[in-house]
C-alpha cells in the first residue's frame, strides 16, 4: 500500500501531526502498536503547567498552550480548563527555589505572580496553611487525558488521514535509488511512502537503530492515583517546587494525583506494574498539601508506559543524513507541548521549514 506520509505512534504528537497534516490536504497513515493514546499520553493526568518546565522547553509549552486552545475551539469535548496553577512550597529552602524559577520563568513573559502564605490562603483554602508561599500562574490547567487524543484523531480521520491500530511497525528500509521512497513493514501489511514521522516515545529508540541512530531515550513507568468523585475541593492546578507532585479536580470530581512517582516493568515484556512505595510516597505529599485528601480513598491507580531522553529534551526534527524521517519524541512535558510540536512537523513536510527553529532539540546531538 502506498501513503505519502507515515506517522509511527499515536500518542498526542502523533495524533496533533496527523491532524495539522491531514488539515493541509495530505495523505497520512498514522500507525500505533496498541491503540489510541494508550500509554503516555492517555495515563498521564492531563496537566498544563508552564511551571513545571526545564526552561528551553518554555516556548513550546507556551505555544502548545495556545495550539491546545486552538483545539478546543476548533474540535471541542478536550476537557480543556485553565483554572490557573499553584507552584507551592513548604520550607525556607523550597521557597528560595520558588523565587529563583519565578525570575527565570517570567524571562518569558510568563507573568507568574508570587503569593504569601497570607495570599495563598485567601486565593486557596485548602491549601495547607503551613506553607511558606507559592508562584500562581494564570495560564495553567489541563485536558482529559483519556479522551483529547481520541477527539482530535476522529477528526483527523474526518479530514481523510488514515488510522491503523494494534498495527505494531516491524522494519524500516530506505529505498538507495533516485526516488528514495521508504518502506514499512508492520504486523499486517508493507507501506511505501515519502515521509516517515516517528513520533513512538520510548518505542522510539528500537525503531531508530535499524536506521543507524542511537537515541538515549530511558523508560519512565508513571503512575496515577484518582480519588472517587467528591464534592468540589481543589480548585486549581497544584504542583510542587520539587517537581513529585500533581493535583487537580476535574469536572465530573475526581482528583488525580501525580507527580511523575514511578512503576516498575519492562518494555520488551509489554509488561508495567505498580510500585507500592510510589503510591505512599505520592498520597503522603498529596494529603500534606491537601489535608482534606485524608478523608477520602484511592479509588482507581494505573502506569503507563514514557519515555525521555537524558537531557529532558525533545528530539525533534530529520535524523542526520535521511531528511525524509522525521522524529518528534520523548520529552518532558510532551503532553502539554505535544500538539504544538506536531503543527511544527505538519509545516516541515508542507512548508519546508518549521515557523520557530528547532536546531536545539535536533538529533545530532546524539549522532557522531
Amino acid at each position: 500500500m502506498e501513503t505519502e506520509i507515515a506517522i509511527v505512534g499515536a500518542g498526542i504528537i502523533g495524533i496533533s501531526t496527523t491532524f495539522f497534516l491531514s488539515k493541509l490536504n495530505h495523505d497520512v497513515t498514522l500507525f500505533d502498536r496498541k491503540n489510541i493514546g494508550e500509554e503516555a499520553s492517555g495515563r498521564n493526568a492531563g496537566s498544563l503547567s508552564m511551571q513545571n518546565k526545564p526552561q528551553a522547553i518554555i516556548p513550546l509549552a507556551i505555544k502548545g498552550m495556545k495550539t491546545w486552545e486552538e483545539l478546543e475551539s476548533e474540535i471541542g469535548g478536550l476537557g480543556l480548563k485553565q483554572t490557573g496553577g499553584l507552584r507551592v512550597a513548604e520550607t525556607e529552602v523550597e521557597l528560595e527555589r520558588l523565587h529563583q524559577d519565578r525570575k527565570i520563568q517570567n524571562k518569558h513573559d510568563l507573568g507568574i505572580e508570587y503569593l504569601n502564605p497570607n495570599q495563598v490562603k485567601s486565593l486557596a483554602p485548602y491549601l495547607n496553611h503551613t506553607l511558606k508561599g507559592a508562584n500562581y500562574s494564570p495560564l495553567d490547567g489541563y485536558s482529559d487525558a483519556l479522551s483529547s487524543g481520541r477527539m482530535i484523531a476522529k477528526e483527523a480521520e474526518k479530514n481523510g488521514a488514515r488510522i491503523v491500530t494494534h498495527n505494531p511497525v516491524t522494519k524500516i528500509q530506505i529505498e538507495e535509488d533516485q526516488n528514495k521512497k521508504i518502506l514499512i513493514t508492520t504486523k499486517n501489511c508493507e507501506y511505501e511512502c515519502n515521509w516517515l514521522v516517528i513520533t513512538a516515545g520510548v518505542w522510539a529508540k528500537e525503531i531508530v537503530t535499524q536506521l543507524g541512530l542511537y537515541l538515549p531515550i530511558n523508560l519512565r513507568i508513571n503512575q496515577m492515583i484518582v480519588t472517587p468523585q467528591l464534592p468540589r475541593i481543589v480548585e486549581h492546578m497544584i504542583t510542587h517546587v520539587n517537581g513529585n507532585l500533581t493535583i487537580k479536580q476535574v469536572e465530573n470530581g475526581t482528583i488525580l494525583i501525580g507527580g511523575g512517582w514511578p512503576g516498575r516493568g519492562s518494555v520488551e515484556k509489554d509488561e508495567k506494574m505498580l510500585l507500592y512505595d510510589s503510591i505512599i510516597g505520592n498520597i503522603e505529599i498529596a494529603t500534606r498539601i491537601v489535608p482534606e485528601l485524608l478523608k477520602t480513598t484511592a479509588n482507581r491507580i494505573w502506569s503507563g508506559f514514557d519515555g525521555r531522553t537524558e537531557d529532558q529534551l525533545p528530539i525533534l526534527g530529520p535524523i542526520p543524513g535521511k531528511e525524509q524521517v522525521l522524529l518528534a519524541t520523548s520529552c518532558f512535558g510532551g503532553y502539554t507541548t505535544g500538539p504544538y510540536i506536531g503543527k511544527l512537523i505538519a509545516q516541515i513536510i508542507d512548508e519546508g521549514k518549521p515557523e520557530i527553529s528547532i536546531e536545539s532539540f535536533s538529533a545530532k546531538r546524539y549522532s557522531s
